[in-house]
């Protein structure tokens, strides 16, 4: 018999499947954990925006944010599973460190918007730190396209505001003319025989642009290839939407005029300022329809995103130790109270030749409870009145602070 030597190649070797198994349930695990201290740490935040999602239509489709992110995370499994775990203590650390640092500056002052972009920077610095710096550039889209989950966007667009209700009112009268129904504009009044309608800052339909382009993005980046069809869709939908707003405006009008409807914003109040954003999704996925490669997307050779991924134990251990520690000082050391030394009651009646009484508030802090609070009127002999207001908050927090945006 003769025999011969022979060397396996690394493709030809022998798979462990069994160490593959190990270390995918390691990778999960390992964030999992992460993800946990994570939200202990940012829980407040999250609450924070979830009820804006849920109370402010305007911010609906930050529901839908987070899962898209993760399907556009999902796609680039196959590049992910071949990009090495390279953890990065430089930048990670420090990046980190200064989103933990602005979640306890925003926390201190209830500043809100500081907090939410803590929670980015966490990511960021999570990725980083974990996974290296070329996972981070793999992940750069789906991570950044969760900026638009922050319902902080009222607060950038707020200059647009009158403009659009500009654009808006002159848009509505033209097509009521057009339709032979007298109507005149004074600014953002529309002057109609039977009815003045105003197009108020919330009827301005700006804010709902940004829904429009928070589910384009996505759309244009999964359906289309080329850069300037992506562009064009996105810009055809925003002017799709801003359009649908003067002909919202001018159907208001319509039913008014012709006493067609007794709610203003007609039957199940359809023509509310969501209808911008209705209308810019149908004008985004009949764009998509027309625009896109109509190429199938192929998933390839089935791949498991989590296989053959190691982690270092050290990065771990450091991540959640950060986290634990954020989240138990934020948790247990609130501010503390400080009463007022004497009760507001024993504010003098009398100052002076002034005489005062208890009345209702006339200034005050809008749907703001107050720990203590003072109410009067002060008279001067010659009928002159002076309206006294005195709120205290004996600590301060998120929606009870005394100085915020507004």
């Amino acid at each position: 018999m003769n025999y011969k030597n022979t060397a396996l190649s690394p493709a030809d070797a022998p798979i462990n499947r069994s160490n593959y198994s190990n270390r995918s349930i390691r990778f999960i695990i390992s964030f999992s954990i992460i993800g946990l201290t994570f939200l202990f740490s940012f829980w407040k935040v999250f609450y924070f925006m979830i009820n804006k999602w849920w109370t402010n239509d305007v911010y609906s489709y930050g529901f839908l944010i987070p899962f898209i992110s993760l399907y556009l995370i999902w796609r680039k499994r196959n590049r992910l599973r071949n990009i090495n775990i390279v953890p990065d203590y430089k930048w990670g650390v420090p990046i980190l460190l200064t989103s933990i640092s602005m979640l306890i500056i925003g926390e201190a002052g209830s500043i809100l918007f500081i907090q939410e972009i803590a929670l980015l920077l966490a990511i960021v610095g999570i990725i980083i730190l974990n996974l290296g710096k070329a996972y981070m550039k793999a992940l750069l889209f789906p991570v950044s396209y969760l900026a638009l989950m922050l319902p902080l966007w009222e607060s950038i667009t707020e200059p647009l505001n009158f403009p659009f209700q500009n654009i808006s009112a002159q848009g509505g009268v033209y097509i009521l003319q057009i339709l032979g129904i007298p109507a005149y504009r004074d600014s953002i009044y529309i002057h109609l025989p039977n009815i003045v309608l105003e197009v108020a800052k919330g009827c301005s339909g700006v804010n709902y642009l940004i829904s429009v382009i928070a589910i384009g993005i996505p759309l244009s980046y999964l359906l289309i290839t080329r850069l300037y069809k992506r562009f064009l869709l996105i810009g055809l939908a925003v002017l799709i939407a801003i359009l649908s707003n003067s002909f919202r405006v001018a159907m208001i009008g319509v039913l008014s005029y012709f006493h067609i409807s007794k709610v203003l914003h007609g039957p199940y109040h359809v023509l509310q300022a969501l209808f911008v954003s209705v209308m810019g999704f149908i004008a985004l996925f009949i764009g998509a329809w027309f625009l896109s490669d109509k190429r199938p997307y192929i998933a390839g050779a089935s791949t498991n995103l989590f296989e053959n991924k190691g982690m270092q134990s050290r990065s771990i251990f450091l991540t959640v130790g950060i986290f634990i520690i954020t989240g138990t000082y934020l948790t247990f050391m609130q501010p503390v109270k400080i009463p007022l030394n004497e009760d507001l009651v024993l504010f003098p009646l009398t100052l002076n030749e002034w005489h005062g009484y208890k009345s209702k508030p006339v200034y005050g802090f809008k749907g703001m409870p107050m720990d203590e609070e003072l109410s009067r009127t002060y008279i001067y002999p010659d009928g002159t009145e002076v309206n006294l207001y005195i709120g205290y908050l004996e600590k301060q927090g998120q929606g009870r602070e005394l100085i915020n945006y507004k």
